[in-house]
């Protein structure tokens, strides 16, 4: 039986608040929008519409590369809402919601192994400290919304290495996050490989978690390909992705440690 919330837990509640409104504080003076935005919107606006998802009315070119954002997009301007206000808006609630559950997940962890210390959500702080993170907790792109997916899927996984049930739904978690960006299914990998290897999950848990990902990231490729006539995004072909350009890769991961 758990044992009731004890007088320590009340730092981790005080640390918690102050990342979270932290995080709100900082995304909210750093906030604004992208040109990248736009195009997501554009494609939105046609869609409710009537004109389909498509930049230009019978034109089905896939010029985004972030299929869920663009049809939340959709409803906050089915709604009533300019994308722009609502893009941002979304996109600081997702952002304080991902410190919030790193929080959560640094008090489940200690609660569960009986340790009776004090608890300090290091990851929650650092994330609300984070300069690029805040800086991209809006911009009108999908960016916060992938990573609050992320960490919930984390979590999700971490918490329930000895239930298929759990690791089933951190798959579909994983999947809806790749059909936020396409670069989800990367991650999806990654936590799966961790699972098979998890001497608490193994084969059994793999399975689980995979089917629970491709539940989800299968039905929207078929349709993607019936719907565009292709695999992958027109991004994808019009920036440098299509061609190896390894010397640039490194040279981004060396700016962004600088």
């Amino acid at each position: 039986m758990t044992e009731p919330y004890s007088v320590r837990d009340l730092s981790v509640v005080m640390l918690t608040a102050v990342a979270v409104v932290g995080s709100i504080i900082a995304a909210s003076r750093l906030a604004w929008i992208c040109d990248d935005a736009f195009i997501s919107f554009r494609y939105a606006e046609n869609l409710v519409h009537g004109s389909g998802l498509v930049f230009n009315a019978g034109e089905r070119v896939e010029g985004y590369g972030n299929f869920l954002w663009t049809l939340w997009a959709a409803l906050g301007i089915r709604l009533g809402f300019e994308p722009e206000a609502w893009s941002i808006g979304w996109g600081i609630a997702c952002y304080a919601a991902s410190t919030l559950l790193l929080a959560l997940h640094s008090l489940w962890r200690t609660r569960g192994s009986g340790e009776t210390g004090a608890v300090v959500p290091l990851a929650a702080l650092l994330v609300a400290a984070h300069a690029d993170w805040s800086a991209y907790g809006t911009s009108g792109l999908e960016t916060s919304l992938f990573t609050f997916l992320s960490v919930l899927g984390f979590v999700i996984v971490i918490g329930g290495l000895a239930e298929p049930s759990r690791l089933l739904r951190g798959g579909l978690i994983f999947g809806v996050a790749a059909l936020t960006r396409p670069d989800g299914p990367l991650l999806a990998a990654g936590a799966g490989l961790f699972v098979l290897l998890s001497s608490r999950a193994g084969p059994r848990g793999a399975v689980a978690f995979g089917a629970g990902f491709l539940g989800v990231w299968l039905p929207y490729i078929a349709w993607k390909i019936w719907y565009y006539g292709d695999f992958f995004p027109n991004t994808y072909y019009a920036k440098s992705a299509s061609v190896a350009w390894y010397s640039q890769g490194l040279t981004y991961a060396r700016l962004y440690f600088t």
